[in-house]
């Protein structure tokens, strides 16, 4: 912090600028792309995973078991996002593991629908039916026929939510449930800038154009690997 120095505008000694304690906004915005990485992809991670299990399980068995998982799924799904990560975050603070078991935990869960239809469709195919009437084990279905062919759908569904982790950890540092201080982020960036907004806009210029930049690429990057991976997207550009 350098008070004599804050709240200066682009320059040369600092390219975005100063924020209201005199801290260098480029330095912040740099660096809190570093907790943005971690919590996304860490929370991308935890979820894929949580996905994978829930909709593979669900989808295979079928039955009561994907009735029973199904109900569940529809009854997480039913609570607001953004009102129960606030709620569970208020409760058990806002740690950086906190956060990525919380938004892991909530798109994970609705991202299982993809992976169970996925799961269904791969189910009914003849070298599956093949496998069970030779008596391969529900393990060895599983994990050698099943989840093979679903990746692709899991890899998809993961680069896409990326992008809406990330809008999701900025909204709840905007809020103040996000990463605690001393750690920079962009949400909280944008949170402090308010009431300097109208006479020093770069404050809420520069974070909110990297939030923007980076889930737009994300965005780009998630529609390119789907058409990558999905032969039904080729050829159609």
């Amino acid at each position: 912090m350098n008070v004599i120095e804050r709240l200066q505008g682009p320059s040369g000694s600092h390219l975005f600028g100063t924020d209201n304690q005199g801290r260098d906004t480029f330095s912040r915005v740099v660096y809190g792309s570093q907790v943005t990485v971690i919590l996304s992809f860490g929370a991308v991670a935890l979820s894929t995973v949580v996905a994978t299990v829930i909709g593979v399980v669900s989808g295979y068995f079928g039955g009561i078991v994907d009735m029973v998982i199904q109900r569940i799924v529809e009854i997480w799904q039913a609570f607001p996002g953004l009102i129960f990560v606030i709620f569970v975050v208020s409760i058990f603070g806002t740690g950086r593991i906190e956060l990525i078991i919380v938004l892991g935990l909530l798109f994970g869960v609705g991202s299982s629908r993809v992976v169970r239809s996925a799961t269904l469709s791969v189910r009914e195919l003849n070298y599956v039916e093949a496998a069970a009437a030779l008596g391969a084990s529900h393990t060895r279905i599983l994990l050698r026929h099943i989840l093979p062919n679903v990746v692709p759908v899991v890899i998809v569904t993961a680069s896409v939510q990326i992008g809406a982790v990330i809008l999701a950890e900025s909204s709840l540092s905007f809020l103040g449930f996000g990463t605690p201080p001393p750690f920079p982020s962009w949400g909280r960036m944008l949170q402090e800038s308010q009431q300097f907004m109208l006479q020093y806009p770069h404050l809420a210029f520069f974070p909110g154009a990297a939030i923007a930049l980076v889930v737009y690429s994300l965005n780009m990057f998630g529609d390119g690997i789907r058409d990558v991976l999905d032969p039904r997207m080729r050829g159609t550009r």
